[in-house]
């Protein structure tokens, strides 16, 4: 996978009940979108009053990142290139542990039988490498999650006097060939050439053994809740276990594209006109097209991937044949997680029907979210 890489944009002000505010530019080749961190009133002036201002800036930028880099990692952001921000709020009955991002997490730091050494120590050092949670919590160096990639070779200098100890990076080199002096500012929001490049770790899936169950489950629980919400179904199907070309083997190329044409049929009868006025709904074609605009209107920022996967399942089934290695084409299996060329048929119809279950799911997700 292409990896990503984050820059930081800017602190916003206030706007409405989000008190602070900050966001990154996460590009990816050619896909660039906006991912900002809001923090909302209440949490900003009750459960973190007591801190400092920069003690509750460095907690929004590490809880912050940590989600981003996690949204990254679960594919849940934009698949096209968007000017519009998608937020993170970190909402007040989130369990943050406000202690754990307040001590210092340093990379270039190991425990040793007798304690703490800092691996960066510079030959003559007079502690001999040796350190301390507080000496490393007033060291210069951001924590390590908040390092901008391009640092290396930091040294850490210590001085010791009949009162007092310290530690601190007296220098380090730049890969984009800056000079980043003590350090301090090498994090979002300090130098404006930061960055974070970042290459998720890639997760296996574990794909349940009883999908078509799931799916034909998942539709009913869907209709029931957009009956709930919007009063009509979304998905008008007889019987859900009706669609039986969910089940059965996939060995061939042929049974694949028969069963993905399936899922696309039922991705285009998805409807929303109940959810949407006939204003929202002019110009605008397909469903998978005006389940966007629901959620932008609805939940912008939560239903990026669900878009994704729904949008990518109908252009498998528009990218007849599937030898054909149209760009599309592969780009759409590299999002389903399909390798490509395709050799195990029943493993990438597995991943379709996955792509399909979890989508319904996220979306059932969403609309019940809206009956609270």
């Amino acid at each position: 996978m292409t990896p990503f890489t984050i820059t930081f944009n800017e602190w916003e002000p206030r706007s409405g009940d989000v008190v602070s505010r900050c966001s990154f530019l996460v590009v990816q080749g050619e896909l660039e979108f906006l991912m900002s961190i809001g923090v909302p009133h209440m949490l900003w002036t009750t459960t973190w009053s007591k801190l400092e201002e920069k003690d509750k800036k460095r907690l929004v930028l590490r809880v912050g990142l940590e989600r981003l880099l996690k949204k990254l990692t679960s594919g849940d952001y934009p698949r096209e290139s968007t000017k519009s921000s998608q937020e993170i709020i970190l909402a007040t009955d989130d369990e943050i542990e406000v202690d754990k991002y307040l001590v210092k997490l340093c990379k270039f730091q190991t425990k040793a039988p007798a304690g703490l050494v800092c691996k960066v120590a510079v030959e003559n050092d007079q502690l001999q490498a040796k350190t301390c949670q507080p000496l490393c919590n007033e060291c210069s160096i951001p924590d390590s999650d908040l390092l901008c990639s391009h640092l290396s070779h930091p040294e850490c200098w210590s001085s010791v006097s009949q009162t007092s100890r310290s530690r601190d990076i007296g220098s380090a080199m730049c890969e984009k060939g800056r000079d980043p002096a003590n350090t301090s500012e090498c994090k979002p929001g300090g130098q404006q050439c930061w960055q974070l490049v970042f290459e998720p770790a890639k997760v296996a899936q574990e794909i349940p053994t009883d999908l078509p169950d799931r799916v034909a489950d998942e539709i009913d629980f869907l209709n029931l809740a957009f009956v709930h919400v919007h009063s009509k179904r979304i998905l008008e199907l007889s019987q859900a276990r009706s669609i039986s070309d969910l089940y059965g083997s996939c060995a061939t190329e042929q049974d694949f594209m028969f069963k993905v044409a399936v899922i696309a049929d039922l991705v285009n009868k998805l409807s929303m006109a109940d959810a949407l006025s006939e204003e929202e709904r002019d110009g605008i074609e397909g469903s998978v097209n005006l389940l966007e605009v629901y959620l932008n209107k609805f939940h912008q920022g939560f239903g990026d991937f669900l878009i994704s996967n729904l949008r990518s399942i109908v252009d498998v089934r528009n990218s007849f044949p599937v030898h054909s290695k149209s760009k599309r084409l592969i780009k759409s299996f590299e999002l389903l997680d399909i390798e490509y060329p395709v050799y195990h048929w029943q493993k990438a119809w597995e991943k379709v029907l996955f792509a399909f279950w979890s989508s319904l799911r996220k979306l059932r997700r969403l609309t019940m979210s809206e009956a609270r």
